[in-house]
């Protein structure tokens, strides 16, 4: 998938590193771990794409549910050491 390109894919089709934006979240996030622990339904474990801060608990989806996928974005970095 090339940069700034979106689509649209099933919840069962995300992978980790994936950038996504899920229903009922305003903001992009990066999915961290998918875990199919209930049949029919997929456990997203995600951090916000631009800051890399973790959102609290998992995100279930229906495997069905369609989400919006985005192109690779940089992952966050920390800061760059300083020369002393």
């Amino acid at each position: 998938m090339d940069e700034g390109t979106d689509e649209t894919v099933t919840a069962a089709q995300l992978e980790p590193g994936d950038v996504v934006t899920l229903p009922g979240i305003s903001n992009r996030c990066r999915v961290q771990l998918a875990r199919s622990a209930v049949p029919g339904v997929v456990w997203l474990y995600v951090v916000d794409a631009a800051t890399g801060v973790r959102r609290r608990g998992h995100i279930a989806l229906p495997l069905h549910q369609a989400v919006t996928r985005h192109g690779p974005a940089p992952a966050p970095r920390d800061p760059a050491p300083e020369d002393t």
